[in-house]
């Protein structure tokens, strides 16, 4: 997409705007607002980092939902929407939460900032880059004392992760240096072999490997293809393509992993505490475990601001049913979004 202020798309998130404004007067009362790059919205609550974008839903797969993907149509029991669980709950939850606060005429001993970028889908570089440089300025490096963004609230027996690898593919997803092959193209005509191909490969780099890693192997594999077919490899060099070759090329969002959030319960900490609260609110015979968010968010913007990082969504629905994010029919129950509130 284009700038802000050029490209019209962006126009959609002035009725998001209107809608909290409208949907949580005292907030918009009691808690300042900068709207940062015209669409990002930083409140602060004088005395949690999160994306108001969604993913696309893509036209092939419109006639596969059971309701309409931009409908949020309520059946009695789920909330059916394209961002219903990500991750829109959370952020009308976070509202939700503070209107009642405020209702109730509790006041924070800290501040509290509610920053909400509007583009993580598409990187942050419009959203959360400059909220985060407006952040900065104004608290200075290490100037926050934790971060909750969007994340999984995983809640299990604490095991070695070669025994939890043993557990599910899900689970040994978690520590592993992930490949999607996700976006494909080629040829113009079934009667006419493609003269060209390519094909958008997403990897999430597993904590203790570098960007670095992943470009070696995926050398290593295409050298052997290349020699085979008599083809000239480029492989991340910078070269233009040229006909009979294999080209590799970076975009520019190559990130390593986020630092190591502590999680240190030896005195009172932030992990402590969030690991406390998260057992106050869902019963004392859970056991808060560390683990692994698979996708970078839009802390990688915040990283200078605080180590205390948690990529954790409030909520839960029992059994761990998976709910459809960035697919078709994606949903969340009243029952998850009131456990988030």
């Amino acid at each position: 997409m284009g700038a802000v202020g050029e490209d019209r798309r962006w126009d959609i998130m002035l009725d998001l705007a209107a809608y909290f404004e409208k949907t949580f007067p005292r907030i918009h009362k009691s808690l300042r607002l900068d709207k940062i790059n015209t669409h990002g919205l930083l409140y602060t609550w004088q005395g949690l980092d999160e994306s108001l974008d969604v993913v696309p839903v893509a036209n092939a797969t419109r006639g596969e939902w059971e309701h309409p993907p931009f409908s949020g149509e309520y059946d009695g029991k789920y909330i059916w929407s394209r961002g219903a669980m990500d991750c829109k709950n959370t952020r009308v939850g976070i509202m939700e939460a503070v209107e009642k606060l405020l209702e109730a005429d509790f006041e924070p001993k800290r501040t509290v900032v509610l920053s909400f970028g509007f583009d993580e889908e598409l990187s942050g570089k419009r959203g959360a880059d400059h909220l985060a440089a407006t952040l900065l300025e104004r608290y200075g490096k290490k100037g926050i004392a934790s971060i909750v963004d969007e994340g999984a609230g995983i809640m299990n027996k604490d095991r070695l992760a070669r025994e939890a690898a043993k557990d599910s593919p899900e689970v040994k997803y978690m520590f592993t240096t992930s490949q999607a092959v996700d976006v494909v193209g080629g040829g113009v005509k079934a009667n006419a072999l493609p003269e060209r191909t390519a094909a958008l490969v997403n990897h999430c780099i597993n904590v203790g490997e570098r960007p670095a890693d992943v470009q070696m192997k995926l050398t290593k594999i295409t050298e052997s293809i290349a020699k085979k077919y008599n083809l000239t490899l480029n492989a991340f060099n910078g070269k233009a393509e040229i006909p009979f070759s294999i080209s590799l090329f970076t975009d520019d969002n190559v990130l390593s992993p986020a630092p190591i959030t502590p999680t240190s319960i030896s005195s009172i900490t932030p992990y402590s505490i969030f690991s406390d609260t998260a057992r106050a609110l869902y019963g004392k015979e859970i056991i808060v475990t560390p683990a692994i968010m698979s996708g970078n968010t839009d802390t990688r913007f915040y990283w200078d601001l605080t180590e205390h990082i948690f990529r954790y969504s409030p909520g839960w629905t029992p059994g761990g049913e998976f709910l459809g994010g960035h697919a078709v029919n994606e949903k969340i129950s009243v029952v998850n979004h009131v456990r988030t509130v």
